[in-house]
């Protein structure tokens, strides 16, 4: 029969001399290796004991029994932890409702935070090249006429919704956090003039330049008093908003490609 028990991180605030709940017995584990460490568990525990360390960010403890074993699994800041901590991962793998145990695993790993590395940025291929339009050509290009060549960002077109049905349509995007702009895949079109995809690029990268500010009673603004004089400063902004605004081509815009 298989149990498995997690120790997932959480906040709670600690109790006052929780890190000393279990301080007061002589330490089970004084200058211990990984091999001891398991061997005391094993001997706490009264079971045959499977440790590892791992850099998981969300669950810093487990244990899975199965087959007679404890498959002990704990974070690597454990590899530093003091002797009244190891204990009371002994004493949480024989009870994990142990309520003084976990203060002490707790009170630890809220210490230890930091050593919770971040999840790395997820790597985003980007797809610059369309059927019709080069989205790297065009942001080369708006980049030297428009920004001096300021603008560090990346370019994508986006994916197709899958909703085949909509009344409205987001052109482009930027996200400050990826740095990468998105391109609708509709605009990919021999139908959508020059003018008016070179002037959606040059609105995200507008975004990318000028950033989010934050307006009157905090509130973040995004198309904020400087981005629109910029816009509207766009040699081609008048035609492309009368390009945009004429009922057919935004109709084009919505149909669902076949």
């Amino acid at each position: 029969m298989e149990r498995q028990l997690e120790f997932h991180w959480s906040t709670p605030q600690p109790e006052t001399g929780a890190t000393t709940a279990l301080a007061e017995a002589p330490p089970l584990f004084p200058g211990v290796t990984h091999q001891e460490f398991q061997a005391e568990l094993e001997r706490v525990a009264r079971q045959p004991v499977q440790l590892a360390f791992t850099n998981n960010r969300s669950t810093v403890m487990s244990v899975r029994h199965t087959g007679g074993i404890a498959r002990v699994r704990l974070h690597q800041m454990f590899l530093v932890a003091p002797a009244p901590v190891r204990e009371a991962v002994a004493r949480w793998v024989r009870n994990p409702k142990s309520a003084a145990a976990g203060k002490v695993l707790d009170a630890f790993i809220r210490e230890h935070r930091s050593q919770l590395a971040p999840a790395p940025p997820r790597e985003i291929e980007a797809r610059e090249h369309g059927t019709v339009h080069n989205l790297r050509t065009l942001f080369d290009d708006v980049n030297a006429t428009e920004f001096g060549g300021a603008v560090q960002a990346k370019i994508t077109w986006g994916l197709e919704p899958r909703q085949r049905r909509r009344r409205s349509i987001r052109l482009g995007s930027f996200c400050p956090t990826s740095g990468l702009i998105r391109i609708h895949p509709r605009l990919d079109d021999a139908k959508v003039p020059y003018f008016f995809i070179r002037y959606v690029v040059f609105h995200e990268m507008l975004h990318a330049h000028l950033g989010i500010l934050d307006g009157p009673g905090g509130r973040r603004s995004i198309h904020h008093g400087d981005f629109q004089d910029r816009e509207r400063a766009y040699r081609d902004y008048p035609e492309a908003v009368a390009w945009l605004e004429d009922p057919r081509n935004l109709a084009r815009l919505l149909r669902s490609r076949r």
